[in-house]
C-alpha cells in the first residue's frame, strides 16, 4: 500500500488548476475537517483515479492509504500514466507492507486527517462492496481507543474516468465530480466491529448519491433501549 501526502498550498493550488481543465469538482462538508484537528475519512471507491481529488481539492492538509492490488496489470499504464506520474512528483509517497497499516493507521489519524477507501479495490458496478476486513478493524481499533472522529465520505462521477482518459475522449465537456464529506461521528464500545462497518457503508453510499443525506454529528452509542 501507499501513504501519500498532500502537496503544499501552493503546489495544491497550482495542480487543481491543471485538473480544472478536465474536471469540475463540488467539495461539500468542508467545514466539518476545518473544525477538525484530526479524524479518519471513509470513503466509497469507483475509480484507480478517486485518490487525485481528495488529495488536491480538500483543503486541509491529509495523509491518503491507498492500495496498489490491481486487478489488470494494464490499468497501471492507466493511471500512473505521464501526466499520472508528473503530478506524483509534488506529493510525498511511502510504501506501506501489510504488516505496518495498523500502527501506520494510528499514528497518522493521532495528529492528522487520514483518508481510506476501505473498499481498496474500485467498485465495477457503483454499489459499496464489502471493506477490507484488516482496514475496518484498524479504524476501528484506533478511534475506539484514541476517540478519534470517523469522518463518513462520499464520492460521485468519477466512474469510468480512467477510461475515458484512456480514450482521450472528452468530446462532451467536463467531468463533474462530487465530494461530500459527512459530520464527524464518536462511538462507544456498545457498537460492536460489524455494527460499525454496517453504519459507516450505510451514510458512506448516501453521501455518494446526494449531500441532503448528510446525518448529523453524533456520539453513535447503542444502548438495548434506543440509539442517541
Amino acid at each position: 500500500m501507499l501513504l501519500l501526502e498532500s502537496p503544499s498550498e501552493i503546489i495544491k493550488e497550482v495542480l487543481k488548476k491543471i485538473l480544472d481543465f478536465f474536471f469540475k469538482v463540488k467539495l461539500t462538508g468542508n467545514e466539518f475537517l476545518l473544525q477538525t484537528k484530526n479524524g479518519i475519512l471513509l470513503c466509497n471507491h469507483l475509480d484507480y483515479m478517486d485518490f487525485f481529488f481528495p488529495l488536491f481539492y480538500i483543503e486541509k492538509k491529509i495523509f491518503l492509504l491507498y492500495s496498489l492490488e490491481f486487478k489488470d496489470p494494464s490499468i497501471f499504464n492507466i493511471v500512473f500514466n505521464e501526466i499520472s506520474k508528473k503530478f506524483l512528483q509534488f506529493i510525498n509517497i511511502k510504501t506501506i507492507s501489510e504488516e505496518e497499516v495498523d500502527q501506520t493507521i494510528k499514528e497518522i489519524a493521532q495528529k492528522n486527517l487520514l483518508f481510506i477507501f476501505p473498499e481498496l479495490k474500485p467498485s465495477e458496478t457503483g454499489i459499496l462492496t464489502p471493506f477490507s476486513y484488516k482496514i475496518i478493524n484498524s479504524v476501528y481499533t484506533t478511534s475506539l481507543e484514541r476517540k478519534i472522529p470517523i469522518l463518513p465520505c462520499g464520492i460521485n462521477g468519477t466512474q469510468q474516468i480512467s477510461l475515458i482518459l484512456q480514450n482521450k475522449n472528452f468530446d462532451y465537456g467536463k467531468i463533474k465530480i462530487e465530494i461530500n464529506i459527512g459530520n464527524p461521528i464518536f462511538f462507544d464500545n456498545n457498537i460492536n466491529l460489524e455494527q460499525f462497518s454496517e453504519e459507516m457503508q450505510k451514510q458512506i453510499y448516501a453521501l455518494s448519491q446526494h449531500p441532503e443525506r448528510r446525518k448529523r454529528g453524533r456520539f453513535l452509542i447503542k444502548t438495548e433501549a434506543r440509539e442517541f
